[in-house]
This record gives C-alpha cells, structure tokens and sequence, in this order.
C-alpha cells in the first residue's frame, strides 16, 4: 500500500513512516506544512499525538497493565470457586454413598 501527499507529493511506502507524515489523528496537519526542515522534531511530536490518542482512548501501557491484573485475578477467583464447587459435589457423593 502506498500513501502519497497531495501538499509536497512524498511517497510513503510504509506505515510507520505515513503515519509521522500525516500524523495519527484525523484532520492532522501534515509534517510538510509544519516544519519541513526538523523531521527529527515531527518524528517526536508524531510519537506524542499518538500517546495522547492512546490516552484518551484509555489504551496506554499503564490501562493495559491494570485491566490485565484485573482479568488475572477474575480468572483466579473462578477457577478458585470451580475447584471448592467440585470438591463440594464429591463430598455430597462420598456422603450419599455412606
């Protein structure tokens, strides 16, 4: 796939490279009607407008760690309530049997 500005005609061949061209976010200015000569400086601001997205979107490393740590202990609490559910039917049967 390949992305071409219609503002300076640069050919953009991969995503990553696109994406600090035109930025992140819908309606962002490109970086050839930022500052041409400072693509070190894009490249950094591009970086930041897709963390902030990220942010907004509650998609950051941090709110993926939390709802991480959060699935981890549901899986153990059920496991934990499907293990005492199971020994508490084998004792019912041991009790049955008797």
């Amino acid at each position: 796939m390949t992305w071409r500005c219609f503002h300076c005609d640069d050919v953009f061949t991969k995503h990553t490279e696109a994406a600090a061209h035109f930025g992140y976010a819908d309606g962002a200015t490109p970086a050839c009607k930022i500052a041409p000569d400072l693509r070190g400086l894009i490249v950094f601001m591009r970086w930041q407008e897709r963390e902030l997205q990220r942010f907004r979107q509650e998609d950051s490393d941090h709110a993926r760690k939390f709802y991480s740590i959060g699935a981890d202990h549901e899986r153990a609490r059920r496991e934990a309530e499907e293990i005492g559910y199971a020994r508490g039917v084998a004792d019912a049967r041991k009790e049955a049997n008797s």
